[in-house]
């Protein structure tokens, strides 16, 4: 039935589908992490109430995306490697980023197997599997447009995006405050306040859970992989914070992390529910 809607309908059909997908592996990947009912209901609750969540029913690759590099968790989990290096190859078509999902099931494999996982072969054709969807890619973009980079090359001219040392933008709007950025993309009070928010919340439980990661390998991989989602939007702009707080609303650890300072804290809860609800209804404006 797809087939005979325009493809703007039928966007937004799949990118819905894509988000009740991704919520599912993220309600499992919580009971993978020993929460219950309520607190995993309130990880999915926090995910539809970020300030741009909007953006997970519109036609852009968050939705995807944020599918993706769920079930990649998931499934490496599971240690089911096969199917884990699949799912973060396709997130790497996706999105740039999705280059963490996969350093992430790799980090995960090797904490796993140790030095057993350099002596099978399999896992080296895992790897190799992986990447055959981006080579297809970019070979569809050579054939397309005459140039292999292409989605690289885009990022630089028409967006102005490149690597930056990791926070400039964040620190240059506290030296030159702006209220909108050129072409109208960013609000610069929300975007800092929500940044501000989430970098909070990860470095709030960096210092209540320092022990807890630090003894347990997996968890602290697990935290490295959500601080580079959260790194990458930062350290691809000098200047100005734009769709920062939009990027980093596919980093999953970050709502396992709020959800468990918020059950230590209920006034911190509440506090991050009314900013979430209020932003989110400003951005939707």
């Amino acid at each position: 039935v797809l087939f005979f809607m325009d493809k703007l309908t039928v966007s937004v059909i799949l990118s819905n589908l894509f988000l009740f997908a991704a919520l599912i592996y993220i309600y499992l990947i919580c009971q993978q992490k020993g929460f219950d009912r309520q607190k995993a209901l309130l990880v999915i609750f926090f995910i539809l109430i970020y300030p741009s969540s909007l953006f997970f029913s519109v036609p852009y690759t968050e939705s995807l995306f944020l599918l993706l590099s769920a079930a990649t968790l998931y499934h490496t989990q599971r240690r089911q490697y096969a199917l884990a290096f699949i799912l973060a190859g396709l997130s790497l078509v996706t999105r740039v980023p999705g280059f963490i999902n996969l350093l992430f099931v790799i980090g995960s494999l090797l904490l796993d197997k140790k030095w057993a996982a350099f002596k099978q072969i399999k896992f080296y054709l895992y790897g190799m599997i992986s990447l055959v969807p981006l080579a297809a890619y970019l070979y569809h973009m050579k054939v397309l447009t005459g140039d292999f980079l292409a989605p690289l090359h885009e990022q630089s001219i028409s967006w102005h995006r490149g690597t930056t040392i990791p926070f400039m933008n964040y620190f240059t709007y506290l030296a030159h405050p702006y209220f909108n950025a050129p072409g109208g993309w960013d609000i610069g009070p929300n975007s800092f306040l929500i940044s501000t928010a989430v970098l909070f919340v990860y470095a709030g439980y960096f210092i209540l859970y320092f022990r807890a990661l630090i003894h347990d390998k997996q968890a602290l991989l697990f935290y490295v992989y959500g601080a580079l989602l959260i790194l990458v939007p930062f350290a691809s702009a000098a200047v100005y914070m734009t769709s920062v707080v939009r990027y980093m609303m596919v980093c999953v650890p970050l709502y396992l992390y709020l959800v468990s300072l918020a059950s230590r804290f209920e006034l911190g809860k509440m506090a991050y529910v009314i900013l979430f609800v209020t932003f989110n209804t400003l951005t939707t404006i």
